[in-house]
């Protein structure tokens, strides 16, 4: 049976001369894998249409979906937004693809989950619209804020009674543990920033650049500790360097 639903691009490989297989986080039945068939083949005019398929790129599509295979098929697509600045600065792309594959590593089953789609797809519009400079935290604020959606956000906040994230308890705590799961005070507390901010407010954060590096690698931490067999994030390094 044939479904319309708008869908966002996690990931895409190359299947033949000229197809892909992609992961899609469909609005209507959370993440699936589909065939695109000849998207790589170019038209008469040189025109090819790969390019609808880009990573966090968002899309309508039709989809031959059927429940008992793990491959759909894609039949007819088009943008539901045009990513005109993610696809041209080097920052914002580095950006989408690692939420994308963080998304990618997390997502398992195939159900949907409205709240998580409008949550990814305002993300994905607002890093199209703002500065890429005003975005030096966005990673961070996606991944805690993320969490929220998996049932597992960070409870609490950071005061001088709680200055202490516990990243396994996914807590603010008043001592750190033994465990070596525990952010510093000052972590704790810019974490707790990243955790309570609005998305309105995010432009607005002051944050210390020095540990940005740290603060991201907790964040992917807290989601590999709550996920199990949560993948390495491959595009943390790339990221890393872009970000220099």
């Amino acid at each position: 049976m044939i479904h319309s639903t708008r869908a966002i691009v996690l990931r895409k490989v190359k299947y033949g001369e000229t197809s892909f297989i992609v992961t899609l986080y469909t609005e209507l039945f959370g993440i699936e894998s589909c065939m695109v068939q000849g998207v790589r083949k170019a038209s008469k005019k040189g025109n090819s249409k790969a390019g609808f398929f880009s990573v966090g790129a968002q899309l309508q599509i039709a989809m031959y979906h059927q429940g008992n295979k793990q491959l759909q098929r894609i039949s007819d697509y088009q943008f539901d937004a045009v990513h005109t600045s993610i696809s041209t600065s080097v920052v914002k792309n580095a950006i989408v693809v690692l939420m994308m594959e963080v998304v990618h590593h997390t997502l398992n089953e195939p159900e949907p989950n409205a709240d998580l789609y409008l949550y990814i797809e305002t993300i994905l519009q607002y890093i199209e619209q703002a500065n890429e400079h005003t975005l030096t935290w966005m990673p961070h604020y996606f991944c805690l804020q993320y969490a929220n959606y998996l049932g597992f956000g960070v409870d609490g906040i950071y005061d001088t009674t709680t200055p202490i994230l516990h990243l396994q308890d996914g807590m603010f705590v008043a001592q750190a543990s033994s465990n070596g799961l525990c952010c510093t005070n000052f972590e704790s507390e810019m974490i707790s920033k990243l955790v309570h901010t609005s998305l309105a407010e995010f432009k607005d954060l002051q944050l210390e650049n020095s540990l940005k590096r740290k603060i991201m690698h907790h964040a992917i931490q807290y989601l590999q500790l709550h996920i199990p067999h949560m993948a390495t994030v491959k595009s943390l390094a790339v990221l890393e360097v872009v970000f220099g």
